[in-house]
């Protein structure tokens, strides 16, 4: 059968970014610890979870906006916020994203906002349960998912699941109207 223009060319980017994903993993043995079982709060969802002992303590709650002048995010929790202007960044997402329209590029912009910001904030959230809470939808399903369509949304969250690993915190993703 015939592969449509573009796809096969993108299956090879993606199996590359995961190679790449895979030798940054494999270039850190002090990453290797390895969990080969979960926890049934793992199962559970957020409210769920936060209720059973010790979760509650554990949690962190953050949340991330963007325009297309700043982005930025908010650990409510530690009470710490960055932001930063789109500017190059904002350039970056433009021509990553023009096969799409540009209809993507605040919520990507979003989810870079939430990226940064973990590896900023990666050092103090070891072991918690980061919260994080979203107006955008396309970033819930994103992170719901872990498998999201664009690319560079992709690329991202590789780049958060290493996060994770690195520092070892968990999250969890809500979706609230803001108005």
């Amino acid at each position: 059968p015939a592969v449509e223009p573009g796809l096969e060319e993108e299956a090879w980017h993606e199996l590359w970014g995961t190679f790449e994903f895979l030798r940054l993993l494999a270039a850190r043995p002090e990453l290797w610890e390895s969990r080969f079982t979960t926890g049934i709060q793992s199962l559970l969802t957020p409210g769920e979870r936060l209720a059973l002992p010790g979760e509650a303590e554990r949690a962190v709650w953050v949340s991330a906006d963007a325009t297309l002048d700043l982005y930025g995010a908010v650990d409510w929790s530690y009470r710490k916020c960055a932001r930063r202007p789109v500017g190059e960044d904002f350039r970056a997402l433009v021509q990553s994203q023009q096969e799409l329209g540009g209809k993507l590029i605040i919520a990507l912009a979003e989810f870079l906002a939430l990226v940064a910001f973990a590896a900023a904030r990666g050092v103090d959230w070891r072991g918690q349960l980061i919260l994080f809470v979203t107006d955008n939808t396309n970033v819930e399903a994103w992170l719901r998912k872990r498998g999201p369509r664009p690319p560079l949304a992709r690329a991202l969250a590789r780049v958060l699941r290493y996060l994770q690993i690195r520092y070892g915190f968990d999250l969890l993703v809500a979706y609230t109207r803001t108005y």
